[in-house]
């Protein structure tokens, strides 16, 4: 719901350790941020885009911006904390024997889990620890909601939490963000598409 590519905040400090340590490049792509008109439908197809655009244009991008410059698609890591793990947990199920390794951190890895579809019980913490009184109520967050579905965005600053945590403790994550048309398919969840005998790269 909020960040984007080049977030700071998100952007964990022993990725570029990695990549220096071994002459990586990194290619941190924006998508479409939820709410948005399909859900997360919309999120899973800048995926693909972005999954076919690496293969096939990626090397050019790069021999034009630094020339003699060759990239390696057979040693690919991919990386993300929390929806960006999601993300990199999605194409790693989707493409299994192109990935090396995958190493996520708090992934977004069931979106049906109760905590996203009904919201904490009374006697749970609140979602992320968030003072009470400072989560919108379900009015503000379903009118913020409805608001950002009117504009296509990638990128958005941290204004956005307090709606991300009221949209999981009021109950709504599910029904009006994550899988907004009500399509209810198994794809959308990683836990159900592992379950139905998906895997992963070999190493994590």
């Amino acid at each position: 719901m909020y960040g984007h590519a080049l977030f700071a905040p998100f952007f964990s400090p022993w990725v570029l350790k990695l990549a220096l340590e071994n002459s990586a490049i990194v290619v941190s792509p924006d998508y479409r941020l939820l709410p948005s008109k399909s859900g997360v439908a919309d999120v899973l197809e800048d995926l693909k885009d972005f999954w076919q655009w690496t293969r096939a244009n990626l090397s050019n991008a790069i021999e034009c911006q630094y020339p003699g410059t060759l990239i390696d698609l057979s040693r690919l890591l991919l990386t993300g904390n929390s929806a960006g793990g999601y993300c990199a947990i999605q194409l790693a199920l989707s493409h299994p024997n192109d990935v090396s390794t995958t190493a996520v951190a708090y992934p977004f890895l069931d979106p049906k889990d109760d905590i996203f579809v009904k919201g904490p019980t009374v006697d749970e913490p609140t979602i992320l620890r968030f003072p009470f009184k400072d989560i919108p109520s379900k009015d503000a967050v379903v009118a913020s909601i409805e608001e950002a579905r009117k504009t296509i965005t990638s990128k958005a600053e941290l204004e956005r939490a307090p709606f991300a945590v009221g949209a999981t403790q009021h109950g709504i994550f599910d029904a009006k963000i994550f899988d907004s048309s009500g399509l209810d398919r198994p794809d959308f969840v990683p836990m159900e598409r592992i379950k139905s005998g998906a895997r992963l790269p070999r190493k994590m």
